[in-house]
Parts: structure tokens; sequence; C-alpha cells
């Protein structure tokens, strides 16, 4: 990092503290922007301390972006995040950054709020082009337990960002696009649970997520990681936790074999695998529908009610919507047209339940309850909408001023899936039909 800590101002950059809303929508016309989202762990930042950011860039682009002030002296508590975005003119691009330094100053304006310690959890880095495809690339996406402990004399950290030629780009973990693991990278992973700290579980947690936010996985390295793993409700979180990064998931399901107790085996072809209905009830909707995909279409009558349901991190999370079928159409120029509000399903609107609050798309607070879910569909990337009015039939009666957060999510292509499904992984809420994704993250 040396070569290129030489920042100093930015010709013809706009800087000012913006508070990024949550919303992903371009807030900079359609210039580039690069947003910086930090997670604050075990130790908060208190009132008063501020956070600076200095980006480094290639020569070409011209010199660095140094201390710029993120926080403005404003706290975060514990577990919590906060966003700064940074503004681009126009021909920025992913490969023109080098890297990030985050320093910490450690004063806080009184004695109380003086406490000098503050534990960086994770840290995300995404450069958005609204007028490129992919919008979003991840140049940097790490965490740890803490990642970075700011204290005594150590109050600042640089990361380099990935190379150009392994950016890959924002996907809520799916491997297209990126680099793959190597053999390396999997016995780190399984070593990791051997480590004399903490929890063996979440250390392979952690060492998962830190590989797997620059890489992907094949489902037998997936195979690797869960079968060195001793206990069976350990392989569970653990095959929960790899899905997301995985590139061949139709290789999945046979993971199912890892397990002996019925109990489990059922939860994983649930989970993971093809269910039409739940055991003994023929009336039952599906409960975390992440379906095997259907290479060939076989039309059912009308559009059933279905539900996807499961837990992140503890929260639940259940998802209800009718699974309208494909039958052979052009869906995207008929069932539901581009840049046109959809119901996202067929007949009374999808809806979104939340036992407690959560988090979406990393930095947007929503309450615990009941919300619709309408998208508006488009070639390279999908608006999702929450809206707090959960009573509509299709799109009647929706009004804009009741929407709680719009989402932008990148289209991945995918096998193709007759019927609408959605499925509550990991780290979010993915929806498939036809032959894209997209997927909706929530904390």
């Amino acid at each position: 990092m040396t070569s290129i800590l030489q920042p100093c101002r930015l010709a013809g950059l706009l800087f000012g503290l913006l508070w990024f809303s949550g919303h992903t929508l371009a807030q900079n016309g359609n210039n580039p922007y690069l947003r910086l989202t930090l997670y604050t762990g075990g130790d908060d930042l208190r009132n008063g301390q501020n956070v600076l950011a200095t980006l480094y860039t290639t020569t070409n682009m011209g010199p660095g972006m140094a201390d710029v002030n993120i926080n403005d002296g404003r706290g975060s508590g514990n577990n919590t995040s906060f966003s700064f975005m940074f503004p681009m003119g126009s021909g920025w691009k992913p490969s023109d950054f080098k890297g990030i330094k985050i320093a910490h100053d450690g004063n806080g304006r009184n004695a109380f709020e003086g406490y000098d310690n503050w534990n960086l959890d994770r840290i995300r880095v995404i450069f958005v082009d609204p007028t490129t495809s992919p919008q979003q690339t991840v140049l940097l996406d790490l965490s740890g337990q803490p990642l970075i402990r700011f204290t005594g004399d150590k109050r600042a950290h640089s990361w380099k960002f990935m190379s150009a030629n392994s950016v890959g780009s924002l996907s809520g973990g799916s491997g297209s696009g990126r680099q793959m693991m190597n053999a390396t990278d999997i016995r780190f992973i399984i070593q990791s649970q051997h480590s004399t700290v903490g929890d063996p579980l979440q250390a392979m947690l952690t060492k998962l997520r830190q590989t797997g936010s620059l890489r992907s996985m094949t489902s037998a390295q997936a195979r690797q990681v869960l079968a060195s793993y001793p206990e069976e409700s350990g392989r569970m979180t653990l095959a929960r936790a790899c899905y997301p990064l995985v590139s061949d998931h139709d290789q999945f399901p046979p993971l199912v074999d890892l397990f002996q107790s019925s109990g489990m085996i059922r939860q994983f072809e649930v989970d993971f695998g093809r269910v039409t209905t739940l055991a003994g009830n023929t009336n039952a909707t599906q409960s975390n529908t992440y379906m095997e995909p259907v290479s060939t279409p076989t039309p059912q009558a009308g559009s059933p009610r279905s539900a996807a349901q499961g837990e992140i991190n503890g929260k639940f999370i259940r998802v209800r919507y009718s699974q309208i079928a494909a039958r052979g159409r052009d869906v995207w120029s008929t069932v539901a047209p581009y840049g046109q509000l959809w119901r996202t399903g067929a007949n009374e609107a999808t809806t979104i339940t939340f036992d407690r609050d959560v988090t979406v798309d990393y930095n947007t607070k929503i309450a615990a309850g009941t919300y619709s879910i309408f998208t508006i569909p488009g070639p390279d990337y999908w608006t999702i909408i929450l809206n707090a009015n959960s009573k509509l039939w299709g799109t009647n009666g929706y009004t804009k001023n009741e929407d709680v957060v719009r989402v932008s999510a990148m289209v991945r292509p995918h096998e193709y899936t007759e019927r609408l499904t959605f499925a509550v992984i990991s780290d979010g809420v993915m929806l498939r039909w036809e032959k894209v994704e997209v997927f909706l993250p929530i904390e």
C-alpha cells in the first residue's frame, strides 16, 4: 500500500457529507458513485468520534481523495451500520480504484462519550454506474469478529481492492462472474473450526463469509466444508451459508446424504430440494421453497398460493405469493413488462412478514410487520418495493407514498424456472422466474 499512499485533493470532484438514504437508486444523476458501508461490532462508535476515509486511485485518474469525514461526529451503536456515498464524475470505472484507508480519531466531545475503542466488523465498498451493466460492482466486502479493532495507537487500517480482472458483480452471494475458491481456501475454512478462540461454528462461518465475499464455490467444495463439521445442526447452518455462494445450485440437493436424522433430512429437502407439499397435508403451502431447477415446463392449472419461510439471524420471515406460470409466454413483455409496476405474482398482492425489525439492503431499517412486495422488472436490474399496504389485490390501490423502501437489484441469469418461486435463504430473499433471479438482502 505504500506506493499508493499519496492522497491529495482530486480536482473537480465534489465532496460533501451526503448521508446515503439506503435506497440504492442512483443519487448522483447518471454519474457513477462509490458507496462505503461500515458495520460496527461490540464496541460502538461514540458521538463526537470522527471516521475518515481515504480512497486511492490509479495514476491515470489522478491523485486520491484524502481524509474525507464520513460520519461528521455521529456515533453508531453496537451491531449497526452507516453508509457514505462518494459522488464521481463521468468516466470512472471500478478498475480506477486501488484501495481505501479508514482512520478513527478516538476523541469524544466530552468525558462520557470519549471512550476511544471501536470495533469494525465489516467493510463493504460498492461502485455504482447507472449507465452500465452490471450497474453495481463489489470492490471490497470483508467481515470478521472484529475485522479490525481501533484502540490505543492503532488508529488506521488500509485495504486493497480486488484487481480489475477479479472484480465480481454485486450478487448477494451467487458465484456468477467471480473467481472460484481453490483447495487452500477450503482447507483454511475447515481448519478455522479448530481455532482456540471462540465458538468453532462461528469461526467457520466467519472464514466462509470472508472468503465467499471474493470467490464462489462449487457444491463439491461445500460438501467438504459440511462433512468436516461433526454436528448435524452445525452442518445445516453451514449449508445455508454455503448455498448462496455455490455456482452449481442444481448439484446442491444431493448433499442431503450428509444428514442422518429424519428431521434434518426433511429440513434440508425443504430448504434446498424439490418440495410440493408438507408431509401429510395436501393443503399445506411450501416452506423455504428453494426448488431444484425445472428444466422442462410442467404447467398446472391456475396460480396456486404458496409460501417461503425461514430464519435470518434469528428473525422469522415469510413470503406469501401466487405461483404464476410462464406457459411459454414472453413474460417480460406480456405478464410483467419492463419498466412497469408488477404485483410480483398473481391474484392478491405478494406479501412479506417479519416477526422482528430487520435491515434491508444492508442499510435500511424496517419495522416488524407485513408488507406487500411490488417490483418493476428490467433487463439488467429490477426495482424491488416494500409497501405498507398489505391488503391489496394486484396493483389496485397501490400508491407510491406508502412505499417503505425501494431497492435496486441486479438481474442474474439462471436455469429455466416455470413457476415463480421465492426462497428465504441465509442472508435474504431470492426470487426466480423464467430464466432470471433477483436477490433482496435482509439482515
